[in-house]
């Protein structure tokens, strides 16, 4: 005997004709819209190429739907995604699925915003700037968006003539909105032409975060760094302190886990890749660093393409216990 018919999560209906390009909230066409492959920035032109049968019925997304750079997983088994083309928060079913209308920011608008490209010049934020890093608070009530860099133009940054400083976003997964708190954080580099991005943000404890600041320099670099914040402690800014956690260019290796690498003594090991993206603890006293390939970039060997690697940081002390003080 056959159990009980299942009826239908009210979204599903809403899936059968697609939340994307329906006509309501952020409207997009995506790769199953098109007959064929797309190519260049925003839609692009056609490559010729007819897309894939299964994408098109099944309305699968694609890497040039959205660019995907962090994830966080809801109480409920679902999960948020932060990108970098609106930049958009996404909400996905435990199996992959899209079940509500991309949520744009209200201030941050890519230069491959649908927006932006059909009014060119109106972004407020610098190209693959976006939602670099997305984290659920200790107590998974909010979640907290950080773009890589601060807006744009001038006029929007929590500091204006200041590139360095940037803000987090607090958002409510339950409400699909943001709350309009933000907290203010200051990069290390220059004032102007800043090259230090965030590359990922995790929770560590009550109110305490662990960020990942790195530059672009490759082989050349000078900054890939862990700090710690606590939301309730700033500067008589306003801007929250903040303390170093690991220098990822100077790591403590006594015994030389790591083998010999160039330049280096063998108590000594380096994280020096272009894409260090990913912290996330593995314990009170441990967190893990990862980075995202970007192939063929190099990272240890300048004629050799960066392998993939993720390393393990074990502490003195709990990480949430290096945290800013008043």
């Amino acid at each position: 005997m056959s159990g009980p018919v299942k009826k239908p999560a009210p979204w599903q209906d809403v899936l059968k004709a697609g939340i994307l390009n329906n006509g309501v909230g952020v409207d997009l066409l995506i790769t199953a819209d098109f007959d064929s492959y797309r190519s260049g920035d925003g839609h692009g032109t056609s490559s010729g190429i007819p897309v894939d049968p299964s994408i098109k019925e099944g309305r699968l997304l694609t890497g040039y739907d959205f660019d995907v750079e962090s994830i966080a997983r809801d109480a409920d088994g679902t999960f948020w995604i932060g990108e970098e083309f609106g930049p958009y928060l996404l909400h996905f079913d435990a199996d992959g699925t899209l079940i509500d209308e991309p949520v744009p920011h209200p201030v941050l608008v890519s230069p491959h915003n649908p927006v932006a490209l059909a009014l060119p010049g109106t972004h407020t934020l610098g190209a693959s700037r976006g939602f670099e890093s997305l984290t659920f608070d200790h107590a998974g009530e909010y979640l907290y968006a950080v773009p890589e860099s601060a807006p744009v133009v001038d006029a929007l940054r929590p500091v204006p003539g200041d590139e360095r400083v940037l803000e987090f976003y607090q958002f409510d997964s339950r409400t699909a909105a943001y709350t309009g708190v933000t907290y203010k954080y200051r990069k290390d580099g220059a004032e102007t032409d800043n090259a230090i991005v965030i590359g990922d943000m995790t929770s560590v404890g009550p109110d305490k975060f662990v960020l990942i600041e790195r530059d672009n320099f490759g082989l050349d670099a000078e900054i890939k760094r862990l700090y710690i914040v606590d939301l309730n402690v700033t500067d008589a800014d306003g801007i929250l302190k903040k303390n170093l956690v690991l220098d990822l260019l100077d790591i403590d290796d006594p015994r030389d886990i790591g083998g010999p690498l160039v330049g280096l003594d063998a108590d000594k090991f380096n994280f020096p890749f272009v894409s260090v993206e990913c912290v996330l603890p593995l314990g009170p006293k441990t967190l893990g660093v990862a980075i995202d390939t970007n192939f063929p970039a190099t990272g240890r060997d300048p004629e050799v393409p960066a392998s993939t690697e993720f390393i393990s940081v074990d502490f003195s002390r709990p990480v949430a216990s290096l945290a800013p003080r008043d």
